[in-house]
């Protein structure tokens, strides 16, 4: 004969105290997901971090052997598409009257024609002068700076200006990078920029 009896209040403080386990273990588990979560985060943006730096550096230490503009901005052009793949770009510096002039256009597979290039960097000069930072835009999304005659062409286009200061005030030039097929500017291509622009201004007033 089985003898053994079940105490209800008993079997109730058990049952509490097995969900009261549970709830604490799910909570311990919440936490250590954020902070794993957390430091996969900061692991990721520091690789980043260094990667730019990197790129920084090799591209610095490539301007020490540079003869003149088209090679500094054939090098700021490379790194891009190095890092970031195909694009096009159009590079511009002061004049001794102070006035933007072209001095070099790239593209892969190929550069778009001059006329397109000079266009969609005019285009970005009102804004970078009264505003002399980095700035990444959606092109269709700005028609109104542009002439009609290039917004059946925008569409798709993302624009990256990069204006090069070689001091508070001192700007020496632009260089308009943009992309095709819906392909915006990431914040660390608008963090590259920032970090590479400054030595390219020095290497081009330099020569």
């Amino acid at each position: 004969m089985n003898t053994n009896t079940t105490n209800p209040a008993e079997t109730h403080r058990r049952n509490n105290r097995l969900r009261e386990l549970a709830r604490r273990r799910n909570r311990q588990y919440r936490r250590l997901s954020a902070t794993c979560t957390h430091l996969t985060t900061t692991c990721r943006n520091l690789q980043t971090q260094v990667d730019r730096q990197e790129s920084v550096i090799e591209f610095q230490i490539h301007l020490l052997d540079r003869t003149d503009d088209h090679d500094v901005f054939r090098r700021f052009f490379r790194m891009f598409v190095e890092r970031t793949g195909p694009l096009f770009g159009v590079a511009m510096l002061c004049d001794e009257n102070a006035e933007l002039q072209l001095v070099g256009r790239f593209g892969v597979p190929a550069p778009d024609g001059v006329n397109f290039c000079q266009a969609i960097a005019d285009a970005m000069v009102s804004d970078m002068l009264e505003s002399p930072e980095v700035m990444a835009l959606d092109a269709y999304d700005n028609l109104s700076k542009f002439p009609p005659r290039l917004h059946k062409y925008l569409v798709g286009v993302n624009i990256l200006v990069i204006p090069l200061m070689v001091d508070v005030g001192q700007l020496i030039g632009v260089v308009v990078l943009y992309r095709k097929g819906e392909q915006p500017f990431t914040d660390d291509d608008v963090a590259l920029a920032e970090m590479i622009a400054p030595p390219t201004a020095a290497a081009a007033q330099r020569i």
